[in-house]
Order: C-alpha cells, then sequence, then structure tokens
C-alpha cells in the first residue's frame, strides 16, 4: 500500500474549506421551489438583519466574502 496517498473520504469539499477560512460567517445553500439548489450565502454570524453576500458559485462567494473582510 502507497502510504503517500491520502485515504478516500477525508479530502474537505470546496465549501468545508471556505467555511474554515471564515469562521465567523454562516454559510449555507439555498434551496429553491421544487427542491433545486439556488446560490450560495453568507452572513455573519449572528447577524440577522442584513441581507446575504449571495453568488452563484464558491469561488465567487469566496471572492465576496475577502471583500466584506476588508470592509470591516
Amino acid at each position: 500500500m502507497d502510504e503517500h496517498l491520502p485515504p478516500l473520504g477525508c479530502v474537505p469539499s470546496a465549501i468545508e474549506v471556505l467555511q474554515g477560512d471564515f469562521p465567523d460567517w454562516d454559510i449555507w445553500r439555498e434551496r429553491l421551489s421544487g427542491g433545486r439548489h439556488g446560490d450560495w450565502c453568507a452572513r455573519r454570524v449572528g447577524d440577522q438583519d442584513s441581507d446575504p453576500l449571495r453568488h452563484d458559485s464558491v469561488e465567487g462567494l469566496r471572492d465576496l466574502l475577502i471583500e466584506a473582510e476588508k470592509q470591516g
């Protein structure tokens, strides 16, 4: 057995990495009618009053989170 190969099933998904990089944010996927997936959304933990950041891709949401972090 090759000890240099990572174990199967132990690689985090892109959204798990994103959540780990931005622990002060709630991140979720919008669910549309009929159970279809919508945008990826994020809002600061504890902030239920502001509109969430939204993007149709994880990479796009990452860019929005980076900009939001820069603005404070």
